[in-house]
């Protein structure tokens, strides 16, 4: 036996809708084995359109670190180690007047699993320093 295919095509948030509204249709339906394929076309459609238009940014490597830290109760001394450097200069890698090394970054990666993406994607803003008082 053959299904036909009722794919919905989505290019703007009226189509979204309607599309997501008929791939819940097709989850629930008696028959969801046999429209697999079916399924599986129109949820690529939809995940095509919400990577464009509902994309969710990459951290940069201190949020990362921060939100890792927080999810396994993990703090500055843990951190620390990881790093294998002092607690002062945790201070300043969080803070941002310290750079991140190759190494730091690579031992973030394999012991807690922060994403590489997190890590590498975009720079973390030094804060200005000041240049000199105003007179």
């Amino acid at each position: 036996m053959t299904i036909a295919f009722t794919i919905l095509p989505v290019r703007n948030p009226t189509e979204h809708t309607e599309a997501t509204a008929h791939l819940r249709v097709l989850m629930d339906a008696i028959d969801a084995d046999a429209r697999a394929d079916e399924i599986a076309a129109q949820a690529q459609l939809i995940e095509v359109y919400e990577r464009a238009h509902f994309a969710i940014p990459i951290p940069d490597a201190i949020t990362a670190i921060v939100f890792r830290m927080e999810q396994e109760g993990l703090d500055r001394v843990d951190l620390a180690k990881v790093l294998n450097v002092e607690r002062g200069r945790v201070s300043e890698l969080l803070n941002g007047k310290r750079q991140f090394t190759v190494a730091m970054l690579r031992a973030l990666y394999h012991q807690w699993h922060i994403p590489a993406e997190a890590l590498l994607g975009r720079p973390v803003a030094r804060r200005p320093r000041s240049v000199g008082r105003a007179r």
